[in-house]
């Protein structure tokens, strides 16, 4: 096996040198085509985590659950997860704390103690 063959099999972090650089070349792009007249430089940093992390842990949740998907079809999954993972994340902190209030009951004793 030749060495660059070799080096893409390298794990980090349980996933190979491919996928880290499809991460990367994605997160470049989003960076690259968003508009960052209107987001400081921690926005954009957290918004490239963001995705990154959605990339990392649902990739293969996104294979496994779309039946149309095959392994092969992972890089592209990667890409759509990075561009679009930051508003997964985004909804997930407005709207979880009021879903889980209402799952809970928590939030109708919030509103009776207030009257």
């Amino acid at each position: 096996m030749a060495f660059f063959d070799t080096i893409w099999l390298v794990p980090i972090l349980g996933e190979n040198l491919r996928f880290w650089l499809t991460v990367a070349v994605a997160s470049f792009l989003k960076w690259l085509f968003t508009d960052n007249h209107n987001q400081t430089l921690r926005q954009a940093m957290a918004g490239i985590v963001a995705g990154a992390c959605a990339a990392y842990y649902g990739h293969e949740w996104v294979i496994r659950t779309f039946t149309t998907l095959t392994p092969d079809d992972k890089d592209i999954v990667l890409i759509g997860l990075v561009l679009t993972g930051e508003h997964f994340v985004r909804g997930l902190l407005i709207y979880a704390p009021d879903i889980m209030g209402k799952t809970l009951g928590t939030a109708n004793r919030k509103e009776e103690k207030n009257e």
